[in-house]
């Protein structure tokens, strides 16, 4: 995949995923993205970003 800001090639790796949800911060670590070696850009593959959202709804916040 290459990234649309520099054009390099991106590269897949694990990166710790981090948002504040409802006052408390949310954390899940090892969520697998696109990294640019060059501009540093990330792509979260829409897979990924289904399968959290799964989980989310799952383990919400009440």
């Amino acid at each position: 995949m290459k990234c649309k800001y520099c054009g390099r090639e991106m590269i897949k790796t694990k990166t710790p995923f981090k948002r504040p949800v409802k006052g408390e911060m949310l954390v899940v670590p090892d969520v697998e993205v696109y990294s640019c070696p060059g501009c540093g850009a990330v792509y979260f593959p829409e897979e990924t970003i289904r399968m959290q959202a799964e989980k989310l709804a799952k383990n919400s916040f009440r």
